[in-house]
């Protein structure tokens, strides 16, 4: 298995660089969250080192506000309506 992606740190933020397109190509405040994302990119998932520049055209995908908008509703014992929880 060859790793087509790395972490780099830039300031408050971690990136993840593509090494054979060499562009940025997701980014977060979270360290643990870059590190499981980038483990599964190296592991076959995403483009496998090829992302389209299009993709791309603002910047690097923020990984925290996708996380954010593409949150499940938890559910809690006592209610049958969704609840979100933070």
């Amino acid at each position: 298995m060859m790793n087509n992606y790395k972490i780099k740190k830039h300031g408050p933020l971690y990136k993840i660089f593509e090494l054979q397109t060499r562009q940025y190509v997701v980014q977060s405040k979270n360290r643990n969250n870059i590190n499981k994302l980038c483990k599964a990119m190296n592991g076959g998932t995403f483009f496998e080192g090829n992302t389209p520049k299009y993709m791309l055209n603002d910047g690097p995908i923020d990984l925290d506000n996708e996380l954010k908008n593409n949150a499940r509703p938890r559910y809690t014992r006592n209610k049958k309506r969704a609840r979100k929880v933070l």
